[in-house]
């Protein structure tokens, strides 16, 4: 297992969590990881790091290996990953206008648009709260099913109030089901059974980890016929309209009367984990960007804090998520790096890039005050 640099009891997370923890460590000044259902965005959270989920067709994945090749509808994309936003932003940038798609014929011909960038910091800049520019978020608080853990609950908060002292609006975010999402995402991941899973892992001469054997070892479930797998395309098809329409449906909740720019969100409900700890390996909140082919940026908000972070009741959902909630070690976790996510629509890398650079102004005004 590889640890967190800022606390080494814990995971560095996954599945990129090894370029997380070398970037963590100031090991490198950049690096790359995949995401397919939150690999990049994970480990970036937990280690205090920004990463980058791209859409699918603007950065190059040709050679990557991959267990899950030539499956045709979801796919692992790669995103930079850094300690900085900066950084990320120029790393983006120097590959997206590289001109992949004279090399990839999987990438679109849509060279950065830094026009896109620009804007939102203009807009950034409008301090009329009457002004139908002016920027607009959504928050999701919790996803219906699984309650954050109170250093994600407090990080949420820190960045409302922050975007809300700036000037910018903020409402909230309640979509359709986010574990119908991931729920599709991860049948169409297994509708081979974890043939291929199993294949890497035999490769690998090592033993599999316990948290993950219910994934590759059922015997009893065999791969998808093509009608089930055709049905979960249409599935996924049915998801990505009603969520396209219920975002373009914020137009009626904001003051400006324009849909919500981008949205706030959980990485995971946990902090993190290690062998003595359990562990949920409940992935809604970033499988559902991944499914719908969104882009979303991690970024880092602040750290555990034994003495504010203590568990106290909460109005849970269920057996479920109590089962969540018991996981919580405030004795293994003070001092973690604790982020967030923000997500926008398909191939806005610019503008979620340049709404993150406003959330971290947001948050770095705030800690001026």
């Amino acid at each position: 297992m590889t640890f967190c640099p800022y606390n080494r009891q814990i995971s560095a997370g996954g599945a990129s969590g090894g370029e997380a923890a070398l970037l963590a460590a100031k090991g490198s000044p950049l690096g790359w990881g995949t995401d397919i259902a939150g690999s990049i965005r994970i480990p970036c959270a937990l280690n205090n790091l920004f990463g980058l989920r791209p859409s699918f067709g603007r950065f190059p994945a040709s050679g990557i290996a991959s267990t899950l090749t030539g499956l045709p509808i979801v796919n692992a994309v790669p995103g930079p990953m850094a300690a900085d936003l900066e950084s990320l932003a120029f790393l983006a940038k120097c590959i997206i206008d590289a001109g992949n798609w004279d090399h990839d014929h999987d990438i679109y011909c849509l060279p950065w648009r830094q026009d896109h960038y620009d804007s939102i910091t203009r807009r950034a800049e409008i301090d009329n709260p009457n002004n139908n520019e002016r920027l607009r978020f959504a928050i999701m608080k919790d996803d219906g099913l699984v309650t954050p853990h109170p250093p994600i609950a407090r990080a949420l908060n820190i960045v409302e109030e922050a975007l809300e002292d700036k000037g910018h609006e903020v409402i909230p975010w309640l979509p359709p089901p986010h574990l119908s999402a991931a729920n599709i995402l991860f049948q169409i991941l297994g509708s081979t059974a974890g043939q291929e899973i199993r294949t890497a892992i035999d490769a690998s001469g090592e033993p599999p980890t316990d948290q993950l054997k219910s994934w590759y070892e059922d015997d009893e479930q065999g791969p998808s016929l093509t009608p089930e797998f055709w049905n979960l395309c249409h599935e996924r098809e049915k998801y990505r309209k009603l969520y396209h329409s219920y975002w373009n449906s914020t137009a009626n909740m904001t003051t400006t009367q324009r849909p919500v720019d981008g949205v706030i969100m959980p990485v995971t409900p946990t902090i993190g984990l290690n062998r003595a700890i359990p562990t949920s390996n409940y992935c809604a909140y970033t499988a559902t960007p991944s499914l719908l082919d969104y882009t979303a940026v991690s970024f880092p908000v602040t750290f555990v804090d034994s003495s504010i972070d203590t568990q106290t009741e909460a109005t849970l959902f269920g057996d479920f998520d109590q089962s969540v909630w018991e996981t919580y070690r405030l004795d293994a976790l003070d001092g973690s790096p604790v982020g967030l996510q923000v997500v926008c629509k398909r191939q806005e890398e610019e503008k979620v890039i340049a709404l993150t650079k406003v959330i971290m102004q947001s948050l770095n005004n705030r800690k001026r005050k």
